[in-house]
């Protein structure tokens, strides 16, 4: 979740400054937003400066290339986790079971950091008992999967080992 902050920041900022923009260009929007849009202008510049530094921030810990490196993985670690909804054969309609989404709302925090020095995958655990028993039978899958990565194959990777409401793996480089 960490690793998204710089870009939640940014596009928060950019969408501000938009909305602003449309205040004051678009007299319907002014009629309904006019006691807000002074507030629009400093809030939107204060996102996009509060995304630049903690971009600076990840970037001057890790590098551009782990960086994005990172968002790629955190993004392709999640998809791969993520259970998709039963469709009913009858309806058509899908539908997602109580276990399924507590298993996929904890994914959201779930991410790959790497830096210059080591690396690290955090998985969430859910706070349900079904959805963590799933968890757990995709841990060696997930570690396979992770393994797999282009940036981890640099990578030795450890055991998942359980930190609080996290399974964490650590990454140390290989020596060449």
């Amino acid at each position: 979740m960490k690793v998204f902050m710089p870009v939640y920041f940014t596009l928060g900022g950019v969408a501000t400054l938009l909305v602003n923009y449309l205040c004051t260009r678009i007299n319907l929007i002014r009629s309904l937003l006019i006691s807000i849009s002074p507030a629009l202008l400093p809030i939107g510049i204060v996102l996009i400066i509060v995304g630049g530094l903690s971009l600076a921030f990840f970037i001057k810990r890790a590098g551009w290339h782990n960086y994005f490196y990172s968002l790629t993985d955190t993004l392709d670690l999640r998809s791969y986790l993520k259970q998709q909804a039963t469709v009913n054969d009858f309806t058509g309609d899908k539908r997602q079971d109580l276990v399924k989404s507590y298993y996929n709302s904890s994914l959201i925090e779930t991410y790959v950091e790497y830096r210059k020095d080591n690396a690290t995958v955090k998985l969430c655990i859910p706070n349900n008992v079904e959805a963590k028993k799933k968890l757990d039978g995709y841990l060696t899958d997930a570690k396979q999967k992770v393994q797999n990565m282009v940036k981890a194959k640099s990578y030795i990777w450890s055991n998942w080992t359980q930190d609080g409401d996290y399974y964490v793996m650590t990454g140390m480089p290989r020596q060449p």
